[in-house]
This record gives C-alpha cells, structure tokens and sequence, in this order.
C-alpha cells in the first residue's frame, strides 16, 4: 500500500505528467458540467429559472437579429421574418425558412467555457479577459 502511495505522490508531483493531467482535469470538468447542466435542466434552471429564460431569450434574439443581418448585407438575400422564423427564396424558387429559437443558442456551450476556465488554475487576471473573450468567439463560431 505505501509503494501505491509513493507512486501516486510521484505521479501528482511530477511536472512530465502535466499536459495529461490537464487533458484528465478538462474531460472530467467537461462532463461533470454536462451532467449538471442535464439535472439543472431538468429541475428548471432552479432558482434561476426567470433569469435563464430571460438569457435564452436574450442570445436567441441577437442570433436572429446577426443572421438576418448576414443573409442581408454579405450575402445579399432578400430576407422575410415572422417572429423568429428567417424565409429566403431558394435556387428552386420556393420558400426555405429556418426557425431561431432559444434551443439554436450556444448558451449551455457559454456556461460549459465559464464552468472550465473558473475550476481551471491560472492566474484571474488572464481568465477576466479569457472567458469574456471566449464566449465571443464561440458565439461566433
């Protein structure tokens, strides 16, 4: 049982083991954020319920208002909306839509980088710009 305690304490104080620690750090962050997400869901956001629809609401409409504006002015569509639905003509010349509801928003995707880089180590001056910077770019990817 000591040598499995030595070699444990060698193995968490080596520096060679470091990138798979980290890639073992982030898988399990990565699902045990998951799960946690799947069970919050499942119990409605509880007590945050008003304030996580709210933030659904909220991407949903920029995604919509951005990807209208896309289809608009890059690649010169002409666009109809209804609500949250986006109609183009296609190549056919009949109707394509699609649908922007709160589910098309990368919201759980935000909560997922926020989750990873607050559990990570490293310094927090480099995670307030990290993480801000982060969400941007998933929400434009």
């Amino acid at each position: 049982m000591k040598k499995i305690s030595e070699t444990f304490h060698h193995f968490k104080q080596s520096r060679a083991w470091q990138p798979i620690k980290d890639v073992l750090m982030f898988a399990f962050l990565l699902l045990s954020f998951h799960f946690i997400y799947i069970f919050w869901g499942n119990h409605n956001f509880y007590p945050f319920k008003a304030q996580v629809d709210q933030l659904f609401i909220f991407a949903s409409d920029i995604l919509f208002n951005q990807s209208v504006w896309i289809l608009q002015h890059i690649f010169g569509l002409d666009v109809t909306t209804v609500n949250q639905t986006i109609y183009v003509i296609n190549h056919q010349g009949t109707w394509s839509y699609v649908d922007v509801s709160p589910g098309c928003t990368s919201l759980k995707q935000w909560m997922h980088w926020i989750f990873i880089m607050v559990c990570f180590r490293g310094p927090i001056k480099h995670k307030l710009w990290y993480i801000p910077l982060g969400i941007v770019v998933i929400h434009f990817v």
